[in-house]
């Protein structure tokens, strides 16, 4: 009898946290533990499994936004823990690749960089609630903030083969979220968005250019940017790591070794110098109490006060670190290469804790830009050509106007076949010359076609490479 009393107090405990269902249950830290069930609404025809968290015998007192909330993208899990005990609260399976994790506006929120899209996580009863496809290009960061969830952005070029006189200038922006319906609200383009952070209202930026990274103010209302000139330093590559607190912004760079403390006007307040290290992967900042922690790839936390800029402590893990949380008045660093989160004590400057947090993730090197190859002209009177036998190609979907497939090179040659606005092909032969235009020979991958087609005019290209 005293079990069943037990029991049942756990279960009103759980009720109180998000529900106890007594079926389906899933295997926690080595027990059986009961599922809760939700029915999922998801933004794409592209859905997930639907999500079955599991509790664990360990209830907790905590709100949903004070616990720490971890992302493996390797099993695809999401786990709630509870930053004062260590338990693993809720497993969340999500079929996906969720690294990247933030709380705010109502909601936990989880970027899927592999897949370029965000998912949305219930408070109330810890389920993936939405998936939110990101088409504007490759997701490199996610934030919470002044209404909205925004995802910086890198565009993906049309074509990485460039005509004689042209440059390759990277493009991207932000993406805007309303938390609300889980669809995407707007994009402003202000280039390829390396880190985010929210201060007084307003979206700040990281953004690479062509030589330097430029700090942008971007009003979330309209997604106008606009840039802050950095006065104070003469370094011109800070594109790490960004945060803000209460006065100030803090930026990292790894090719400089500094953290640097500005206004949000852009006038440099401090530099501190932390040695410089191979760039071997992203870092991640956040600010807690009075602190910035620093999660440095490298396998260092680094511990700053805010009130004087010193730094307290440089704890060494001997792991790659990627991302940083602050939970319950420490901080917790989350290292995917180890498959473990550790919590870091302010006062005492050690780790006081580690979990595990599933398989782990092989070390990989920061990703290079993208190659950029030159044209080549296979006919003296004809356009560049940036294709090769091998290639896949895509057909232009604007205007929708099929392509006509030849049994020979030429305008005038029989029609065989089409290639469908959009579809993709693969090049079997060429080039051949005829009629001042470069053909190829290509086999659609989807319509069973096979002919010539020409590449293009000298206007526009009607063949497109295609990875």
């Amino acid at each position: 009898m005293q079990r069943k009393h037990w029991f049942l107090g756990l279960c009103l405990t759980l009720v109180f946290m998000g529900g106890c269902n007594l079926i389906n249950p899933i295997r926690v830290d080595g027990q059986e533990m009961p599922r809760a069930t939700s029915t999922e609404m998801v933004a794409t025809p592209q859905t997930a499994p639907t999500p079955t968290p599991g509790f664990t015998s360990t209830p907790t007192l905590l709100s949903p936004d004070q616990l720490l909330w971890v992302a493996n993208p390797v099993d695809g899990q999401v786990r709630v823990i509870d930053p004062i005990s260590g338990a693993t609260l809720v497993i969340i399976p999500t079929g996906m690749h969720p690294e990247q994790m933030v709380l705010g506006e109502g909601a936990a929120w989880a970027l899927d960089r592999e897949g370029d899209r965000v998912l949305k996580f219930s408070l109330a009863d810890y389920t993936l609630q939405v998936v939110i496809p990101v088409p504007q290009g490759e997701t490199n960061c996610l934030v919470a903030g002044a209404g909205f969830i925004w995802v910086g952005v890198t565009e993906r070029p049309l074509t990485n083969i460039l005509l004689p006189g042209e440059e390759y200038h990277e493009t991207g922006g932000v993406v805007r979220i309303d938390p609300r319906t889980g669809q995407v609200a707007g994009y402003g383009q202000v280039g390829p968005v390396l880190d985010l952070t929210v201060a007084r209202g307003v979206v700040w930026g990281l953004v690479k250019m062509p030589i330097e990274t430029a700090l942008v103010r971007i009003d979330p209302a309209t997604l106008v940017s606009s840039p802050v000139q950095l006065a104070g330093t003469p370094d011109w590559q800070i594109e790490d790591a960004l945060t803000a607190s209460d006065t100030s912004l803090w930026m990292f760079s790894q090719a400089y070794g500094k953290l640097y403390r500005l206004s949000f006007e852009g006038h440099l307040y401090d530099e501190i110098r932390l040695g410089q290290h191979p760039p071997i992967g992203p870092a991640g900042m956040v600010i807690g109490d009075r602190w910035l922690w620093l999660a440095a790839p490298w396998g260092k936390v680094i511990q700053v006060d805010t009130g004087n800029d010193q730094v307290v402590a440089e704890l060494s893990l001997d792991l790659p670190l990627s991302n940083v949380s602050w939970a319950v008045g420490a901080a917790w660093v989350t290292s995917l290469v180890g498959g473990k989160v550790f919590r870091i004590d302010p006062m005492a400057q050690t780790a006081s804790l580690e979990v595990a947090i599933g398989p782990t993730v092989r070390p990989t090197p920061m990703v290079t830009a993208t190659p950029i190859l030159r044209a080549h002209r296979p006919c003296p009177d004809a356009p560049y050509s940036r294709l090769e036998v091998g290639d896949q190609v895509r057909t232009l979907e604007e205007p929708a106007l099929p392509q006509r497939l030849r049994k020979e090179a030429g305008k005038d040659a029989e029609r065989v076949g089409w290639i469908q606005p959009g579809e993709v092909a693969r090049v079997l032969e060429g080039p051949v010359c005829a009629d001042g235009w470069v053909w190829w020979k290509v086999e659609t991958l989807t319509g069973g076609y096979t002919g010539w087609a020409a590449e293009g005019d000298g206007t526009e290209y009607w063949l497109i490479p295609w990875k």
